[in-house]
């Protein structure tokens, strides 16, 4: 009975350890990776000329702070070669659960990585 319950405890602790990791998706151009990467709020604060390369979008479960998605999101933009990001949207949303049809709080934040010129 303690292994069972061990063995029990050790699934839900991975699943919630996997339910807070944030991913990253990304559409875009790369170039060569860089390693300093300015984060903006408004295209308006931005003094130089430059181009959008990509647009991603970063999500974690409850467990995952919008720090944590941000990082993750700077992180691909450096892997990506950009110079900066733009922070479009911060959202919180619901997702269904397919194995038990509850469900799930999630956060998302989406990003334009942009190419200084």
């Amino acid at each position: 009975m303690k292994n069972q319950n061990l063995t029990i405890m050790g699934i839900i602790s991975f699943l919630l350890f996997l339910n807070g990791c944030a991913r990253v998706h990304y559409v875009g151009q790369s170039y060569s990776p860089t390693t300093d990467i300015d984060v903006f709020y408004s295209e308006h604060d931005i003094q130089n000329a430059y181009t959008v390369i990509g647009h991603a979008t970063s999500s974690g479960a409850f467990l995952t702070s919008n720090d944590d998605i941000q990082n993750n999101l700077i992180k691909e933009a450096r892997e990506k070669g950009a110079d900066a990001i733009i922070i479009k949207d911060i959202s919180t949303f619901t997702s269904s659960s397919t194995d038990d049809g509850g469900d799930i709080e999630k956060r998302q934040i989406k990003a334009s990585y942009i190419k200084y010129k």
